[in-house]
This record gives structure tokens, sequence and C-alpha cells, in this order.
């Protein structure tokens, strides 16, 4: 059998550099060079939209769609439950959570029960809903019912059923400049320990989701599995080497010859003249 029937006579390739070395090196030099002005060009995209974008149809009425009932990617939604979450000490956590959010870098807003308006006053001026000190006994039942009964706000913000656990949500808008320059890890983990200090000490239960979230859960996940994959594939080549020299040594530098040759160059191959 001839040996050149198992490559096809690919492997003659490799004997052009050998045969023409100024215009093989010419040729990978300008190659590097256009991959290095590519590499410049490179933008990550923080849309989830960016996933499915295409020239197709359906790519075109989703953006359409969009335009006209705009959706932000960068919302951040937080819900707090407890049986008895009407009680004033919880409403106190929910407000301090509210608030210590708006201080987190990369938040541009915070919307929760808290940031619903009363009605103007006599002087045509607009003051929150829930005073700066949170009444007790029917005051408070008298606020929590209008919230209750606001159609605006009913079940949206605030769930009040009889019986159930009750549900708080609350909405933090990221800054799509900040997120754009820093990404979205970042902000999510320094608001989940944020609201994991302030609830964990009340016994309250939260859950955070968003697109925000499941972005930075599929980065975290995508940086995990390239460890995991790149460390396994090392160990097995190493057993391999092992397997073949007999020599951990000679193993061990010959793993890392391969490994680093294809850090450096992208392609490699050798030609033996018979």
């Amino acid at each position: 059998m001839r040996t050149e029937f198992v490559g096809f006579g690919l492997e003659r390739l490799g004997l052009i550099p050998a045969r023409a070395p100024k215009i093989c090196l010419t040729a990978v030099i300008l190659i590097a060079f256009l991959g290095g002005m590519g590499i410049w060009r490179l933008k990550q995209g923080h849309s989830m939209a960016d996933f499915f974008r295409s020239d197709g149809p359906p790519f075109s009425d989703y953006q359409s769609f969009n335009r006209r009932f705009p959706a932000s990617e960068f919302d951040l939604l937080l819900m707090l439950e407890a049986p008895d979450l009407l009680l004033r000490d919880n409403l106190e956590t929910i407000r301090t959570v509210h608030l210590d959010l708006t201080l987190v870098e990369g938040v541009s807003q915070v919307i929760s029960i808290f940031s619903l308006p009363d009605a103007p006053d006599e002087n045509g001026e607009i003051r929150p809903l829930f005073p700066t000190e949170l009444p007790d006994g029917e005051a408070l039942d008298k606020i929590i019912e209008r919230v209750a009964n606001d159609p605006l706000f009913r079940g949206k913000l605030f769930s009040l059923h009889e019986g159930e656990t009750q549900t708080a949500l609350i909405i933090v808008a990221l800054d799509p400049g900040a997120v754009r320059e820093a990404g979205f890890m970042l902000p999510v983990q320094d608001i989940n320990s944020t609201v994991q200090k302030l609830v964990a000490p009340t016994g309250l239960r939260y859950f955070l989701t968003g697109v925000p979230l499941m972005r930075s859960e599929i980065r975290k996940a995508g940086r995990h599995d390239l460890i995991i994959y790149n460390s396994g594939g090392f160990a097995i080549g190493l057993s391999l080497c092992i397997l073949f020299f007999r020599n951990f040594s000679a193993a061990l530098r010959s793993r890392l010859l391969v490994k680093n040759a294809s850090r450096t160059s992208p392609s490699w191959s050798t030609a033996r003249q018979r």
C-alpha cells in the first residue's frame, strides 16, 4: 500500500513552504495582519435577540414589534415573599432593599410599591404613597388597602391574597451604558449579595430572575465548562503521551510542546521526503 493514499495527497501541501518560503511567509504575514484587524472589530452583543438575528421575515417582524412595544432586556426582577409580608417590619425591609439597590453601581432605576405616588394635595404637590415613617395599625391598613384596590398596581407589584403566600415585586433596571462597558455579571453579583445581606436575617424568601441573570448564569456555565474541558483534554493527552513514551518527564515535555505549538501557530505540518 502506497503511503500517499493515506492523506489523499494532501500531505504534499507541506512541501510548498519548503519550495517557496518567502512567498509563503509573506502570505502568512498578510493573513495574520488581516486577522488582527478583524479581531479589533469584534464586538460582544448584550441583547438576547442577537442569538436569533437573521435576514428572514420572522426576525424583521420581531424588530417591528419590538419598536412598537419596547421591552427592556436590562431589567432584573426581584420577588420577595412571606406569609405575613404586610407586617410593618417586613415592609421596612422591602423599603431598605429598594433604597440600597439604588446605590449599587450599574443600577439606573428601582421600582417597587414604595415608588407609588399619592394623589396630589391642595397645592398640587405629589408625595409618595408610603410616608417616610411607616405608620402602625389602622393608618397602615388604609395605605395597603389603597395599593390592593388600585387597578394599576393590583396584582403587579404586590399580591395580597388572604391565606396564601404574599409577594412583593421589585424591578431593578440596569444602566445599558454600564452593562455594555462592564457586562452583566458584576452588577448581578452586587445586587444578589446586597439582597442576601438585607433579607437573610428577616426570614423573607427572595428570588431573582430576568435576562441579566440568565446571561450571567450562561457566562458562568461557559467559563466552568471551559475549565473542565481544557483540564480534561490536557489530562487525557498527557495520559496518552505517558502510555506512548513510558516516561512521565518525556510525556510532559511533549505535551507542553504540542500545547504551546497549538497556541502560537494556527496550523503546522511536517513533510518527510522518501
